[in-house]
């Protein structure tokens, strides 16, 4: 199984249409690719404008079809302009 956490960081003014895109992201990922068991989006951290995704995917293979699936994708030059920062990491486990 494999997790995905990746916090992304904004501005307050760019809170409403990041979270409008990434809602529609998890919500494609989760109807269109294979392997993505949930996708969730999150404003964890009003304060510091911080917005998380979670995602758990079956294997490194399905997220990866995933990724390069999303390269070209218009919603993606969306998610990337309305933010300053990101950290992502990425968890395997056994279970």
């Amino acid at each position: 199984m494999i997790y995905v956490v990746c916090v992304n960081k904004l501005e307050e003014k760019d809170v409403p249409v990041f979270m409008l895109a990434a809602k529609e992201h998890a919500k494609m990922s989760k109807g269109i690719d294979d392997g993505c068991i949930a996708f969730d989006v999150s404003q964890y951290n009003k304060e510091d404008k911080e917005i998380v995704f979670f995602e758990r995917w079956e294997n490194m293979e399905c997220l990866q079809k995933h990724a390069d699936r999303c390269k070209s994708l218009p919603i993606l030059d969306v998610l990337n302009k309305s933010r300053f920062d990101k950290s992502l990491k990425v968890y395997e486990i056994s279970e």
